[in-house]
């Protein structure tokens, strides 16, 4: 966790998004943007601390724009590792929402091994 304080420094930012980045959704930031990304957060921080709101919008614009057309995917080996499509031990799909979507048309209700009713949705017509 971050301690506010005056001299903060965007380096610490960056290594602290970094970390957040990594234990929050397990990806790591090779890029080196970190450091960047925190000088800037830095920046803005001070400008909004300051109610410098219209330095702040015109340094926000500035920013580039994502282009999402540039991003490529990664595949990890494990990511191509094939899974039978018949095995719902591999898909953790239990026998349950097996049954729920295999048969959509009947009109029996599904009740579980506890004796519970499953009630579904009805559409609209």
């Amino acid at each position: 966790m971050i301690i506010p304080r005056k001299n903060l420094q965007g380096w610490e930012v960056g290594d602290y998004l970094a970390e957040l980045v990594s234990n929050e959704f397990e990806t790591e930031i090779e890029d080196g943007s970190t450091d960047e990304i925190g000088i800037l957060l830095c920046k803005f921080f001070k400008l909004v601390k300051e109610s410098n709101l219209e330095q702040l919008q015109a340094e926000l614009l500035r920013l580039p724009k994502c282009n999402l057309a540039l991003c490529r995917l990664q595949e990890s080996p494990e990511d191509n590792e094939m899974v039978p499509e018949d095995s719902v031990e591999a898909l953790n799909v239990d026998s349950m929402s097996l049954q729920e979507t295999g048969d959509k048309k009947s009109k029996e209700p599904i009740v579980d091994e506890e004796g519970f009713t499953l009630v579904t949705r009805s559409k609209k017509k």
